[in-house]
């Protein structure tokens, strides 16, 4: 009998090792004593009372009515709700102070992301506050993981349009350019990539290893000067994969997400920015040091 993946399992979700051998113990051998674990284990039996009574109070276990103290697991479904609950629970408890702390600053910051999980996060939490238009060039293997993401956007009523590179890639409601030379192009290139924007605010680059299952390397950026270059690069790339297709998108559809048509969020913000520092130019430009002769 060979319970360590489970046990493992347990671990990662907080529970110490003994903790985690005993009811996998239990649910395999129920009911037992303390003793009989502790004996079955090969462990201290004052450990072994110890971490029993650690179980009790994490919802793990109950003990049987008796004469002696016989201990039964709870269904792990059960055990796992009451784990999911209580992080739920911690969870809020933990965004609405750590809310209270942060005060966001617009920095237009470029960072590179480390992490293969970290960057799906955080194309997912783009796709999550797009607000009007979301472009992307994007591979199937981050298309599977980011389907969810994209069909909530487009129930939500964000314009979204992508150039992909698979023929069962297809999302109602998003404009869709698959482009027929993909099987030369993913051949090519040397894994699996995504590059996306939103609202010209911010952008994505990122390349997986060819299962997508490793980040090779992510770039993102809260800049908007270089989400609007990105905007109209992915809108060029998607329009030039359009026109290789049997049946284009309709020029009535596509040319609306065009970054001078749509004006969205961040080319607003951008233009405003601009306007901005051009009168405190002009305005440096009105103060003259006098001369002498």
């Amino acid at each position: 009998m060979n319970d360590l993946d489970a046990q493992n399992a347990l671990i990662s979700l907080g529970f110490t090792s003994l903790e985690a051998s005993i009811y996998c113990f239990l649910i395999q051998q129920p009911p037992s004593t303390g003793y009989r674990i502790a004996k079955a284990l090969r462990k201290a039996p004052a450990n072994v009372y110890s971490a029993l009574s650690a179980l009790q109070g994490k919802g793990a276990l109950v003990v049987e009515a008796g004469e002696g103290s016989e201990y039964v697991a709870v269904p792990p479904k059960q055990l796992l709700d009451m784990l999911d609950h209580g992080f739920q629970e911690t969870r809020a408890s933990a965004e609405r102070e750590l809310e209270l702390l942060e005060r966001p600053v617009p920095d237009r910051r470029t960072f590179q992301i480390a992490s293969f999980e970290q960057a799906l996060a955080h194309a997912e939490r783009l796709l999550q506050q797009a607000d009007s238009i979301v472009l992307l060039d994007i591979f199937p293997g981050p298309y599977r993981r980011l389907t969810a993401a994209l069909e909530n956007a487009v129930e939500r009523g964000v314009a979204v349009a992508m150039c992909v590179y698979d023929e069962d890639c297809h999302l109602p409601g998003a404009l869709m350019a698959h482009n027929p030379i993909a099987q030369d192009r993913t051949s090519l290139w040397p894994g699996e990539h995504l590059n996306m924007v939103t609202d010209a605010s911010h952008s994505l680059m990122a390349m997986f290893n060819r299962d997508c299952r490793r980040l090779i390397q992510a770039i993102a950026s809260d800049s908007e000067f270089v989400a609007c270059i990105q905007h109209s690069g992915l809108f060029a790339e998607i329009g030039r994969a359009s026109s290789l297709m049997s049946r284009p998108i309709a020029e009535s559809d596509l040319e609306p997400l065009a970054l001078l048509a749509a004006r969205p969020a961040g080319f607003a913000e951008l233009c405003r920015t601009a306007a901005a520092n051009s009168l405190d130019n002009r305005a440096g430009g009105t103060t003259r040091t006098p001369s002498h002769a």
